[in-house]
């Protein structure tokens, strides 16, 4: 997020305070969600298959006692279920568009 805020023209010393302000936005959350849902319907690969894989890696992972391809796939479970959370990059490109943390962009231009 605080190079996403840069990139938008933030100043650097003051970006990391900047993202964390723009990132509790509901605007910005909502757009940022719904570019993410778009791009998994394109994909064709849903937080539920998603799931399914990570459930059977650790099942694979607790079948062969590797712990740490057990603990990964848990952190990543947790992750998508939203209970852990990673710094968030506001800039995303879907066709023609682009949104930062300005807005929607037209880059057809």
């Amino acid at each position: 997020a605080t190079q996403a805020a840069i990139s938008a023209g933030y100043s650097p010393n003051r970006a990391n305070s900047s993202a964390h302000r723009l990132l509790r936005d509901a605007r910005i959350k909502a757009a940022v969600d719904a570019i993410r849902a778009e791009v998994a319907e394109r994909a064709g690969y849903t937080v539920e298959r998603c799931m399914t894989e990570l459930e059977k890696g650790m099942n694979f992972a607790l079948s062969t006692e590797n712990a740490s391809a057990y603990v990964r796939a848990v952190e990543l479970r947790a992750k998508l279920a939203g209970i852990l959370v990673d710094k968030v990059d506001l800039r995303a490109a879907i066709g023609v568009f682009q949104i930062n943390v300005h807005g929607l962009t037209d880059r057809s231009d």
